[in-house]
């Protein structure tokens, strides 16, 4: 998963939500419960769950942000109830990228995706990740 969408609050009644939501999570987490089966004694301080928005690969934001977009514009009510609804502290897109083997990276949104975004009250992230040694030896 490469852009997933997270929810997430500490008053969040999760199953709650998603019982009548069109949105499909792939994690779901509940406060109080192990945040890491191998961690029992860690556990989760909030509850949410988070949703894939691309399944572009991380060397393919523009992808990732023109799915994005049709997934912001497709499930706009879906959203406004997401981010307006009691114990939600927060809903974000995080675009996942590899860094670049490169003195600088720069990484640009496009002023549709902002828009759309900061309409709903969704904050947008992107969280680079290492580059594989199989990709770099290419």
């Amino acid at each position: 998963m490469s852009c997933v969408l997270r929810a997430y609050g500490k008053i969040f009644e999760v199953d709650k939500f998603l019982q009548n939501s069109k949105l499909k999570p792939i994690a779901i987490w509940r406060k109080g419960e192990a945040k890491w089966k191998n961690k029992p004694e860690r556990k989760c301080k909030d509850s949410g769950f988070s949703c894939d928005v691309s399944r572009k690969d991380f060397n393919n934001l523009k992808g990732q942000i023109s799915d994005a977009v049709k997934f912001l514009k497709s499930n706009q009510s879906q959203l406004k109830k997401l981010v307006a609804l009691s114990g939600v502290e927060n809903v974000g897109l995080d675009f996942g990228i590899e860094r670049r083997d490169a003195y600088v990276q720069f990484d640009c949104f496009p002023s549709e995706l902002l828009l759309l975004a900061g309409k709903l009250g969704i904050d947008v992230a992107l969280t680079q990740y290492p580059i594989s040694k199989k990709r770099k030896s290419k």
